[in-house]
């Protein structure tokens, strides 16, 4: 993040939550304490990681860590004492910040990381844990310069292993101007005079990276604790909102809404919406934009970050289903021997520099050489494994990951396809397709839908939804079997928990050999439930 544009005034609000409301002197105030605390307790390049719910502290946190050369990891307060201490001891963090509302959590990570030398908490006392009040107490307010800012290292979500942590290129200079401001800025609007949302978690990147971003410009940021489809809406309402960032389940929550409860909110100040962190069904994007105009942008990346694709509502009226053109570096489709495959045709999506030189901003992960080396090919090129092709005009088309496609007796089938096809369907509220291990096939497709009346889930619906499929999609792509369930596994993100599905089923089939009898109303057992609220 950038040191922010000289016309922020002290008083004007940076950070806004519930009735909370953090000015841009104080927030400065109270990110230079911090640095100087932080610096009296690490070296420079040492780290520091939060486990903390979504708060104007996580973001003084990052800014402190930035500005004193600290690199800091976020960890997600869903995960299990086991997965949380795994990431403080993989990244080495010296200092926890936690909040009172992970309490349980933060205080069962203390015996499984010996090596923290210093604990805060945000919002209430824990035993072993300084008051983040206290930490600035009586520490200088002289700004001081780090010619090595900090930088976030963030874990990716582990369904393939143990999370990754992603050790980016350091940031030229303190003063170096993220992409996420670029594209704020360039694309979607953002000035000092500006009011953005992000109603995810800042524990996920694309939300922290979005918040930094919008301070970085100057501009007012307004928090939600967590996603609620009519709070979002009073939020910006109230709030006179003018640019938001969404994931594509949270607008797929807000269209269920009944049109009369969403044309009941003013929204007219919006300028932008932005969704990004998984693909966008069709039909849910084009129902935004026929709710709103020309609004909605969708951002392409990976969390690795080797370049951004881009596209504005307008372009993708011309090529509905494409998630745009690269701005930043070029992303071809090859096949499985590296050679690039012409337009139109799909294969593994691989990023590069301009005319095809190595990757721009090459990662690594931390100690985990051979998983980095596996990222590059010998063109210096880098994929995560997704799969799609490319047009004739450059864009590009996602079709799935790589690791979600099913192959059955032999055929590749990509889940999304079938998601999409089933979340068309008005009795749908979400909708999840696996592979299920099948004897004959290898495995089969699998659906788990969750009704938008649980009242509605039996044989009856599931026979309407296959039928469904069967009018938008090859009928070799249709589930085999479909459960239904009160709620998918989504974390706060939005992102589909799919592993866990998995695990459920092969579990379940480990159990019952047998293939699936077609039609299930039964639910399934996901491991706990989902993180995003999908309720008023």
């Amino acid at each position: 993040m950038s040191a922010g544009p000289d016309v922020t005034e002290a008083g004007r609000p940076a950070i806004i939550m519930g009735d909370r409301c953090l000015s841009y002197g104080e927030l400065d105030g109270q990110v230079t304490r911090l640095a100087h605390a932080l610096r009296s307790w690490m070296r420079p390049g040492e780290r520091l990681c939060l486990l903390l719910e979504t708060c104007p502290e996580y973001l003084v946190t990052c800014l402190a860590a930035a500005r004193a050369g600290i690199d800091y990891t976020p960890v997600n307060v869903q995960l299990t004492p086991a997965e949380a201490a795994y990431i403080i001891n993989d990244s080495g963090a010296r200092v926890v910040v936690a909040s009172a509302g992970a309490a349980s959590l933060a205080a069962a990570v203390v015996e499984l990381t010996p090596q923290v030398r210093e604990r805060l908490v945000v919002g209430g006392p824990l035993d072993g844990h300084l008051p983040f009040e206290r930490a600035l107490d009586a520490r200088p307010a002289d700004p001081f310069v780090t010619p090595a800012p900090g930088r976030a290292v963030v874990y990716s979500s582990g369904t393939t292993g143990r999370p990754k942590g992603i050790l980016p290129a350091r940031p030229p200079a303190a003063d170096a101007r993220d992409w996420f401001e670029s594209l704020l800025s360039g694309h979607l609007g953002v000035t000092p005079d500006s009011v953005t949302l992000t109603p995810g978690p800042l524990y996920h990147g694309a939300p922290l990276r979005w918040s930094l971003a919008t301070l970085g410009l100057g501009a007012t940021l307004v928090l939600l604790p967590r996603f609620e489809r009519r709070v979002l809406l009073e939020t910006i309402e109230r709030h006179g909102v003018t640019q938001v960032q969404l994931v594509p389940a949270m607008m797929l929550r807000v269209l269920k809404l009944p049109p009369e409860v969403r044309a009941g909110y003013d929204l007219s100040t919006l300028v932008a919406v932005m969704h990004t962190a998984a693909p966008c069904p069709r039909e849910v994007k084009a129902a935004w934009i026929d709710w709103l105009g020309e609004l909605v942008w969708d951002v392409y990346t990976c969390s690795e970050g080797f370049g951004h694709v881009l596209i504005s509502a307008a372009e993708w009226r011309e090529r509905p289903g494409s998630v745009g053109r690269p701005v930043d570096c070029e992303i071809h489709a090859c096949d499985a021997d590296g050679n690039v495959l012409p337009p139109g045709k799909e294969g593994v999506l691989w990023y590069s520099g301009e005319r095809g030189a190595p990757v721009t901003r090459p990662i690594r992960y931390h100690d985990a050489p051979e998983k980095t080396a596996a990222l590059y090919d010998d063109r210096g090129w880098a994929t995560v494994g997704d799969i799609g092709h490319v047009d004739e005009h450059g864009y590009v088309h996602l079709t799935d990951r790589g690791a979600d496609v099913i192959v059955a007796g032999g055929v590749n089938i990509y889940p999304r396809e079938t998601e999409d096809a089933l979340l068309a369907h008005p009795a749908v509220a979400d909708a999840a397709v696996i592979g299920a291990p099948d004897p004959l096939m290898g495995e089969r497709v699998r659906a788990v839908v969750e009704p938008v009346d649980p009242a509605l889930a039996g044989p009856r619906l599931a026979a309407d939804l296959l039928a469904f499929c069967r009018t938008r999609i090859a009928g070799f792509k249709c589930p085999r079997d479909l459960e239904f369930v009160d709620r998918l596994p989504r974390g706060a993100d939005g992102k589909l928990r799919r592993q866990l599905l998995r695990d459920a089923h092969r579990a379940a089939a480990t159990r019952n050999p047998a293939p699936g009898a077609g039609l299930i109303a039964g639910p399934v057992d996901v491991g706990g439930p989902a993180a995003m609220t999908p309720g008023e």
